[in-house]
């Protein structure tokens, strides 16, 4: 069984066999349509992130499967979340069989991590980082993958060595700052306005803050899209 992606390592079935589980093998017609099933969920959901790895090992199988004629229906508890982690599947082969099949999936990302202790009111060289590859399930919050998205930056804790470098270790680069004019755009098409109003709130780019409009003391939420400039809807 082959993929097109070679950045993508997939490590098929590693487990060992008890009595009460039926065998798998990457020979199996129902593993592979299961291990297929898992690998097109993986791999849609790394657009994102093209430098990653992952590898999906499938539990045995409870019970002996019979060979399906037909088309598998597959059912998964992904639909609200990232295929990553323990991941159940609801296999049936309609009118003959029904089970269940447990898979586990790591994704392993590059992230960078402080090289030496970090103190509070450091400012960040490419010489105080370093690259790992990192587990994705022990991810939290916004962290970088890029050593030049940190340079400059400055540090508003202590971070220990060997520790992920997330957001909130860092002090905000707000581009729009709570007390200062901005400059408000709204429309699109031909219908255009720009105008000056005040911003209430300090924000990051993407924010979503309050804004009042100088000319009519409006107070409106836009988003912060570059330095000082915010949109709003009409």
């Amino acid at each position: 069984m082959s993929f097109s992606t070679s950045r993508f390592l997939v490590v098929f079935f590693m487990f060992t066999l008890a009595a009460n589980f039926g065998q798998a093998s990457s020979n199996d017609p129902v593993s592979q349509k299961v291990m297929g099933f898992l690998n097109t969920a993986v791999q849609k959901f790394l657009q994102k992130y093209p430098e990653a790895t992952h590898t999906i090992t499938l539990r045995p199988f409870k019970g002996k499967l019979e060979n399906c004629p037909q088309d598998l229906q597959i059912k998964s508890n992904m639909a609200h979340k990232p295929p990553v982690g323990v991941i159940r599947l609801n296999v049936e082969c309609p009118g003959l069989w029904k089970t269940y099949v447990v898979a586990e999936v790591e994704v392993l990302l590059s992230v960078v991590l402080s090289q030496q202790n970090l103190s509070r009111g450091d400012v960040i060289t490419a010489g105080l980082l370093q690259v790992q590859r990192i587990s994705m399930s022990k991810l939290r919050g916004r962290y970088f993958t890029d050593v030049q998205q940190l340079e400059g930056r400055q540090v508003n804790r202590a971070i220990p060595v060997g520790r992920v470098i997330q957001e909130t270790t860092l002090v905000p680069q707000y581009l729009v700052h709570k007390g200062k004019p901005v400059s408000i755009q709204s429309g699109n098409g031909a219908l255009f306005v720009s105008m000056m109003g005040v911003a209430l709130e300090s924000g990051l780019l993407d924010d979503v803050i309050r804004v009042r409009n100088r000319s009519s003391g409006k107070i409106i939420d836009a988003r912060v899209v570059s330095e000082n400039k915010v949109t709003a809807g009409l």
